[in-house]
């Protein structure tokens, strides 16, 4: 990953010594004034690029940036150029990278990040000291105070297993949302989303050229991020990273190498799957079986190589992937994210139109026979087609987004049994919901499956996967792309109608019937999967992972966040229950947790 941060209003001498002290290794310094500059590492490829002049200076995160027809050095100027003149259009910097502007003369500074937030960017502000980094840890560095842990942000730790933007984990240090940008000026600050998608469910163009469209841009897309003769590809046998693997091995004049993980454990590996794939485009397929004893260690490493809590286990297989491959000598991988939140595959989409028929059940029918009977009946509970029809009319009734919450954790166990009673007392427990419910009803004139997908565009993959794949691949010393999340995609995208996207139950409809003849069929009929990591199963007979594990949940007791008769509880039913899955996912939430605490000395 290539680090930067900026500062301004700040004398130099007092930063570059915080970081000295800190241990950071010496990054290039890049003097604006006496109290503005840069400091930045350059460690993989795609470097990051400056443009400078009398009047500002643009930072921008990689040097694969896109900008009226021009890219590299000659974007970034026209980039500064039209920032000095006012009349920079952000929506048009191309996806993956982010931006810095500093006006020299008016000291005004303008960040933003691309629509999905895949080029993260943080920053703080105390009072017109202003420090911006795509680091946090190098941003923390820098800072003279030690920054103070955010309760709130370990609240939505635990309940989401991240911790969603614009909140960090630091107090007053914050990370931008997709498609915001943020202007400070004299002390202030003005947060503004600079891009909103408009859907477009009546869309005139026919069937064949929706799929002659989508099938251009996915190979444009493709094509545009084979940086190097050393690019390959992440390949789980899904759709999306079998569709980037096809057109980079199409395009290119090389056989290309491709690296998927296994498991040998029932119901999570889809190796085969792969090799389908690797068989039909002809590519060389490099699969890695993880087991327990490599998920026990890599877990310090990749938990506390992470600038925050995050929780998403399938951060381990991905880190062994990608190491695979750097040994393997690939500089680049392209990864598949972002098809399911672009084109409906994720069954929670398919689910949420089930409940829609009852709401055209008469409301007489409802609100005096169904309801007063099966809700209020705590007899009919034992029996199990009238409990399954209790929960039915219970989500049919929750709002959206609140019922895709339903199966939280906390909600489940409750947060009183969960937190200790003074932690839980400084929390705002709907902070979490309401953020999702912001993003859901943000987009005008959209359905319920658009909704949805927006919403995921935040929560699910800038928030979450690009995340983990991110921070993954660069612990690897591996550069990652991202061809799905292509501006033209994304484009093409929201001009699919609904009823295209989703079909029914059929998940990704669409899609599946534009890459029909190009992907293998048992691909296009294959449910979805990926690296998860099967640990609720492993843990249980693992004892290397035990001793990771209990050890930090030991240690998470004598902390003021969880109460420990909750922690013995977790463990005991992740024991004795069959839903290993679904309780081992609290326990390795709660032993991150303390394993990234334990890191930062907190």
């Amino acid at each position: 990953m290539n680090k930067f941060i900026f500062w301004c209003n700040i004398d130099n001498n007092t930063v570059i010594n915080s970081l000295h002290s800190k241990n950071i290794l010496s990054p290039t310094i890049f003097p604006i004034n006496s109290r503005a500059g840069i400091a930045y590492h350059n460690q993989l490829l795609n470097p990051i690029l400056i443009a400078d002049n009398n009047d500002a200076v643009v930072i921008l995160s990689s040097d694969l940036v896109f900008y009226k027809g021009e890219s590299g050095q000659k974007a970034a100027y026209i980039i500064l150029n039209e920032y000095i003149s006012n009349n920079i259009n952000l929506s048009n910097i191309s996806e993956g990278v982010s931006l810095v502007a500093f006006n020299k003369k008016s000291g005004a500074v303008l960040i933003s990040t691309d629509k999905f937030s895949s080029a993260q960017i943080f920053y703080t502000q105390n009072s017109e000291q202003i420090i911006i980094g795509n680091q946090l840890t190098l941003l923390t560095a820098s800072m003279q105070a030690t920054p103070i842990i955010n309760d709130q942000a370990i609240f939505n730790f635990i309940d989401s297993h991240v911790i969603s933007s614009p909140m960090t984990i630091y107090k007053n240090i914050y990370k931008l949302e997709p498609a915001q940008s943020v202007h400070f000026f004299s002390g202030s600050q003005t947060k503004s989303l600079y891009w909103m998608p408009t859907f477009d469910e009546s869309n005139h163009d026919s069937l064949a050229t929706l799929k002659e469209q989508t099938r251009a841009a996915l190979y444009q897309s493709v094509i545009k991020h084979d940086v190097s003769t050393t690019t390959g590809t992440f390949l789980s046998g899904g759709l999306d990273s079998s569709t980037v693997t096809g057109y980079l091995s199409q395009h290119a004049d090389r056989t290309i190498s491709a690296y998927s993980m296994g498991f040998e454990e029932s119901g999570y590996d889809e190796t085969e799957y792969a090799k389908i794939a690797a068989k039909h485009f002809g590519i060389n397929l490099r699969s890695y079986y993880v087991t327990p004893d490599d998920v026990a260690a890599a877990f310090s490493t990749v938990i506390r190589g992470y600038d925050e809590p995050f929780g998403n286990s399938s951060a381990i297989p991905t880190y062994l992937c990608a190491k695979v491959a750097k040994e393997d000598g690939i500089t680049t991988l392209l990864a598949g994210d972002g098809g399911d939140e672009l084109f409906a595959g994720n069954a929670r989409y398919a689910k949420q139109y089930l409940f829609e028929p009852y709401k055209k059940v008469p409301n007489l029918l409802r609100k005096h026979l169904f309801e007063p009977l099966l809700l209020n009946n705590m007899a009919y509970n034992k029996y199990q087609p009238f409990a399954k029809l209790k929960s039915y009319i219970e989500q049919a009734n929750t709002p959206m987004p609140d019922r895709m919450e339903r199966y939280s954790f906390i909600n489940y166990f409750s947060s009183e049994k969960i937190f200790h009673k003074d932690f839980l007392s400084t929390i705002d427990q709907q902070y979490p919901v309401n953020e999702k419910r912001l993003s859901y009803n943000r987009p005008t004139d959209a359905s319920m499956l658009n909704r949805m997908l927006y919403m995921e565009w935040k929560s699910t993959l800038a928030d979450n996967d690009l995340i983990k794949v991110n921070r993954a691949c660069a612990m690897a010393g591996m550069n990652v792309r991202y061809p799905m999340l292509s501006d033209e995609l994304l484009h093409i995208s929201t001009k699919i109608p609904s009823t295209l996207k989703l079909k029914g139950q059929n998940l990704r409809y669409f899609y599946k019937e534009c890459l029909t003849g190009f992907l293998p069929e048992q691909i296009i009929n294959k449910t979805k999967h990926g690296f998860g990591l099967p640990f609720g199963e492993w843990l249980k007979k693992s004892p290397a992972m035990q001793e990771h594990i209990y050890d930090n949940l030991a240690d998470l007791k004598k902390r003021r966040y969880i109460k420990p008769d909750f922690i013995d509880h977790i463990i005991d039913i992740h024991r004795t229950k069959n839903s290993a899955s679904y309780y081992g996912t609290m326990v390795w939430i709660l032993a991150v947790l303390n394993e990234w605490l334990e890191s930062r000395h907190h």
